[in-house]
């Protein structure tokens, strides 16, 4: 019995020794790893293009490591980067990516390492850097956000490159100069600006949460979806890489970035500024005509250009003339959708495409104001044109048959051009009506608010003189938008207001001075420009008109336009992953173009009327617009999945008429309004047009890891544009993607590689808007009803 308690107390003092000495071993290990020997764990990663404050997550994550940035900026913290290393030193792998900055790495405990400034911070204009600290926290959860990036900028959303990133508690600390500001991102949140006045490390800044990170989606006028996950067919372009290409005009830019976009110029209205262009995506899509006259441009009249495409401004639908008119400053992104899954929730309207640009959001911070401008100088070209002079013309006439000696008639026409080549004369026809022109754009904005509150004012003019003389197109708007955000709410508020006016040159069309000989006078021996070039009229001749003649004698041609656009939105967050907004908006436009022609035009030169000599063209319109957009957005992510649901129901109406009136007799060229005329010359005739439109439109779209993603959408539209046999329009399209590029076994050897399918159905209805109806007209003509008449409808795969 003794011997087996001693066997027992034996065991028990080996046990407690092995433990103490077990014990003891682990103590030291620890100790000794708390001397920064751990900075020489191996690390392996490969990463592509993905933004260096990531990538320290990454690289800590993997060291089972904490990082924290104490009063240090980085410069290129939110630049894209790419590593690829195997078995690297944790304290190499930090150096690769911090470079040679001025900064140093200290490794405290067993899991802390601390990245800090060398030397102190230098000064700028003798005013010492502010520190500054604090903490960045989820709105909707009250949770530190860890990892996220504070970017040094300058107020706005571009610039800055230097900053650092939040710790484990989300906090941060760096150096800034005073007057500088902060913006704070972070995947899935809202950006949030603010301008440092004075030194503050207690500082406390909220991020609201946001379905999907703003640099990273497609937005399609109606929802915004993530670039990695949509199916459709798009193409993306910033509006600065826009101005950088053409400030003036931004449309002209886009269709460099992506060939399907054209623009059709009309040549035989040369640099006239006033002209308005064809626009086309993918080529003609439908037969009709394609004239475009101011009226039709301003009142959105559809059925005269089958293939342009739909413009969608800030989430509704537009006129042409709203994005010709727009200021380019404004614009912050334009986004081409192509392909059915991208356009089928437009559904009778998007056969031709949809063009979708989205204007910039006021940024908060203190009170800023700028100012753009750019000056274009445009000449004429005549250098191509090797014309023959006064003798050389009328010389080569005569040798080739156009004077006969045996004919006296033909002769005394021959010496009188004779007589003026021998007189010195010699006009150059073609640089009589042009000029240099100097176009010039000014754009004055004001912006600035506080995350509760933002507003922004802007005003902007275009001075666009056109190379004919006196021709030109002046533009003014005024643009004011506000948002206000409070917890769940969000509203925001904006009004626009644009005026063009356009004037025609009265010297007419050059190519009315293509044909006119140089030995011919413009004025005769008082200075003053004569009717007809040629007096002598032959038999079976016409008087030879004088196109100078023209341009002063008081001709009137122009055009004026109007726009009042306003627009309302509300967004109410129910739930973390379930939204619900409302659109509205309202547009009113007026246009008004008149043509003054005085009896003494060279195009009455053969009239003996009295009082047909003259003419008076008046043409006076308008057009308003309303829509509403009901929405319903719902996200769902959970591990590697994410469902996404949308729903929207829009109403729609448009309503435009014109008159055009004309009538003859104006004697006198101070008798230069309509009132005066001496009767009509056609009876009153103009056009009349409302279209009313309801749809329901659903998406439902499934991603797995941003790999594998699904989408489907479809829409339902009634029209009174269709027959009543026809009232609905479904549409639909479906489509799947593959981003390769993001399998393990790719990542770091190719940056893109992205497989995607999709079909669809799309719909148009650029067509006379009672194309469907009965009616009648006062002539001896009948149109009898359509019930069959519905929308036009394309397959696309």
């Amino acid at each position: 019995m003794k011997k087996t308690n001693a066997i027992r107390f034996l065991r028990i003092v080996f046990l407690f020794t092995v433990s103490c000495i077990w014990g003891t071993s682990e103590s030291l290990y620890a100790q000794n790893k708390t001397d920064g020997s751990w900075k020489d764990n191996k690390i392996t990663l490969r990463v592509s293009n993905e933004p260096l404050g990531k990538i320290f997550e990454k690289v800590a994550q993997q060291a089972k490591a904490d990082i924290t940035f104490q009063g240090v900026t980085l410069v290129g913290i939110d630049k894209p980067t790419t590593i690829n290393v195997k078995d690297m030193p944790l304290d190499k792998v930090l150096g690769q990516l911090i470079g040679d900055q001025n900064v140093k790495i200290r490794y405290e405990g067993v899991n802390q390492i601390i990245v800090e400034q060398d030397v102190a911070p230098q000064q700028k204009d003798g005013l010492k850097k502010l520190l500054i600290g604090g903490v960045v926290l989820s709105s909707d959860m009250k949770e530190p956000l860890i990892g996220a990036t504070v970017m040094i900028t300058d107020g706005t959303k571009e610039g800055g490159t230097a900053g650092c990133i939040t710790d484990k508690d989300g906090k941060f600390s760096l150096h800034i100069d005073p007057k500088a500001s902060i913006r704070v991102s972070y995947i899935g949140y809202q950006s949030v600006s603010q301008q440092i006045l004075r030194e503050n490390t207690n500082m406390k800044i909220v991020l609201s949460p946001t379905s999907i990170n703003m640099d990273e989606v497609v937005v399609t006028g109606i929802s915004k979806r993530s670039k990695g996950s949509f199916t459709g067919n798009f193409v993306t372009v910033k509006g600065s890489d826009l101005r950088k290409l053409n400030p003036n005009n931004i449309l002209k830019s886009l269709q460099y970035f992506d060939p399907s976009f054209k623009i059709i110029e009309d040549n035989s209205r040369g640099s006239d500024p006033n002209a308005r262009p064809e626009f086309q995506m993918r080529g003609d899509q439908s037969l009709g005509r394609i004239d475009m006259n101011s009226m039709d441009l301003m009142l959105d009249n559809v059925s005269s250009r089958p293939n342009v495409p739909l413009f969608v401004l800030d989430g509704f639908i537009v006129p042409i003339s709203r994005i010709l008119d727009l200021d380019p400053e404004r614009v912050e992104s334009i986004t081409i959708l192509k392909d059915a899954a991208s356009t089928a929730i437009y559904g009778s309207r998007a056969s031709n495409g949809v063009i979708v640009v989205e204007t910039k959001v006021a940024p908060d911070g203190a009170l800023s104001v700028t100012y753009s401008g750019d000056f274009t100088l445009q000449a004429p070209d005549l250098t191509d044109y090797n014309l023959m002079n006064a003798s050389e013309k009328l010389q080569t006439e005569l040798k080739a048959g156009v004077y006969h000696p045996d004919n006296a008639n033909s002769m005394n026409e021959y010496n009188r051009y004779l007589r003026n080549v021998l007189a010195g004369v010699d006009t150059y026809w073609l640089s009589q009506p042009l000029r240099t022109a100097l176009q010039s754009r000014h754009s004055l904005n004001a912006a600035g608010g506080t995350d509760l509150f933002r507003y922004s004012l802007g005003v902007n003019a275009v001075f666009t003189p056109g190379v004919m003389k006196e021709s030109s197109n002046h533009s003014k708007g005024v643009n004011f938008s506000m948002t206000y955000r409070k917890e769940k709410i969000v509203v925001g508020a904006n009004i626009n207001l644009s005026e063009t006016n356009g004037n025609n040159s009265p010297y007419g069309s050059f190519a009315d001075y293509t044909g006119v000989n140089p030995y011919y006078r413009p004025k005769n021996e008082y200075g003053e420009y004569v009717q007809t070039l040629d007096d002598y009229v032959g038999a079976g001749s016409t008087p030879i008109s004088n196109p100078l003649y023209n341009a002063h004698i008081g001709v009137k041609d122009f055009t004026r336009n109007l726009t009042i656009a306003s627009s309302l939105n509300a967004e109410y967050m129910v739930m973390k992953n379930l939204r619900i907004s409302e659109q509205l908006s309202y547009t009113r436009g007026m246009a008004r173009a008149e043509q003054f022609l005085p009896a003494g035009h060279t195009r009455f030169v053969a009239e003996t009327d009295l009082t047909l000599k003259g003419s008076y063209s008046k043409r006076v319109g308008e057009m308003s617009s309303w829509s509403s957009n009901l929405g319903l957005n719902w996200n769902l992510p959970f591990n590697k999945h994410l469902f996404s649901l949308f729903a929207n129901w829009t109403l729609n109406e448009d309503r435009s008429n014109y008159v055009n009136l004309f009538a003859t007799g104006y004697p006198d060229s101070h008798m230069d309004d309509f009132i005066f005329g001496y009767k009509m010359a056609t009876n009153p005739s103009g056009t009349e047009a409302i279209s009313r439109s309801m749809g329901l439109i659903g998406q439902f779209s499934y991603s797995y890891d941003n790999r594998y993603s699904f989408d489907f959408n479809i829409s339902s539209e009634t029209s009174s544009r269709f027959g009543t046999d026809h009232r609905l329009a479904p549409f639909w399209s479906t489509g799947v993607r593959w981003n390769a590029y993001r399998e393990k076994w790719l990542q770091g050897r190719i940056s893109n590689l992205v497989f995607r399918a999709t079909y669809g159905v799309t719909g148009g209805q650029n067509f006379n808007p009672y194309e469907a109806i009965e009616f009648y007209t006062f002539t001896n003509t009948m149109k009898p009803i359509n019930r069959f008449r519905y929308w036009e409808q394309f397959l696309e795969g």
